[in-house]
């Protein structure tokens, strides 16, 4: 039978940076197929353009708790995009970082964070929220409405 936890999503801060860092490290260790050593590479320049985008307002955490203990985190990019079609400013929201802690997994913790982005950036007026998923996070995705889309990648080095 599976606990039942009462989730709270707070938008977060630079104060909060060490609890996003631990969770952006669980995530990548979990989900790439990088080396320990290439993922602990990328931490502190992850830090550094992280930290620079909340205090910049562009980068808005969300952390979610359970009773005092952090449960999960999530972090939307606003970040500024070419004029497109069917929009009518030139910015998108770019949902990242999206980590639930393992005892706290299929418990809503991912759906509370994700209600809170979306809600933050509707008040915005943000009218589009672009993401990349892990295998594991996609049925949530699919289950808020999110569909796939066309985009290519090519590696330059």
């Amino acid at each position: 039978m599976m606990e039942s936890f009462a989730v709270c999503v707070t938008r977060g801060t630079v104060n909060d940076i060490d609890v996003l860092m631990q969770h952006r490290l669980k995530l990548w260790s979990e989900v790439s197929a990088r080396s320990a050593d290439e993922i602990m590479a990328r931490i502190p320049p992850y830090r550094e353009w992280l930290s620079a985008g909340i205090e910049k307002g562009c980068v808005t955490p969300f952390i979610a708790k359970s009773e005092g203990t952090v449960a999960g985190s999530g972090c939307v990019w606003i970040r500024d995009v070419e004029p497109k079609l069917g929009l009518n400013r030139f910015e998108e929201g770019y949902l990242m970082a999206m980590y639930t802690e393992q005892h706290f997994r299929r418990q809503g913790v991912a759906s509370a964070i994700l209600q809170a982005a979306i809600a933050y950036l509707r008040e915005r007026g943000v009218e589009r929220m672009t993401l990349h998923s892990s295998e594991f996070g996609r049925p949530l995705y699919e289950k808020f409405g999110f569909g796939d889309t066309t985009e290519m990648r090519l590696n330059l080095k």
